[in-house]
């Protein structure tokens, strides 16, 4: 028997999942649009992938594996070390979003060209705002250095 492939959308942010999901909507709800069967599969398998993982990123309830509850079930105790790890998750990625969301403000459309190319204290700012709370400050007071205009990519 064949593995199912890998949800791709497991590793998203939710801010990548809010706008792969506001993108999905888009496209279901166009009018007209003619779709081979296959296509429809693929679309179905993908937008179930794209719901799993969205639903997974908003609920922290038994029936999810990664949560505290779920390692707990066959136990019925509280793990504090479950418990520490869920929060570190949500430490890290709420670390990261919030560095997102301020570098598409500092950044505008050349987001992605400023994480390729600019180093705080030597280190991309992707990772070291995930880091810890001094990581995110430094990159924060980094991105507030940019001219008003936002970052802009210098020819080499």
């Amino acid at each position: 028997m064949r593995n199912a492939p890998r949800n791709p959308y497991l590793d998203h942010d939710l801010i990548e999942l809010a706008e792969q999901c506001i993108r999905r909507a888009r496209e279901l709800s166009e009018r007209g649009v003619q779709r081979t069967p296959e296509q429809r599969g693929a679309l179905a398998l993908d937008t179930a992938y794209l719901l799993t993982a969205a639903g997974s990123a908003l609920d922290s309830s038994e029936y999810v594996p990664g949560n505290p509850e779920y390692a707990a079930k066959g136990e019925g105790r509280i793990s504090a070390g479950e418990f520490m790890q869920w929060h570190l998750r949500h430490v890290h990625n709420s670390r990261y979003r919030t560095y997102l969301r301020a570098l598409d403000l500092a950044a505008g459309k050349n987001r992605e060209a400023c994480r390729a190319d600019v180093l705080i204290g030597g280190k991309k700012p992707d990772a070291l705002a995930a880091e810890d709370d001094e990581g995110l400050c430094a990159v924060l007071e980094g991105l507030a250095k940019l001219p008003r205009w936002g970052y802009r990519r210098r020819a080499k």
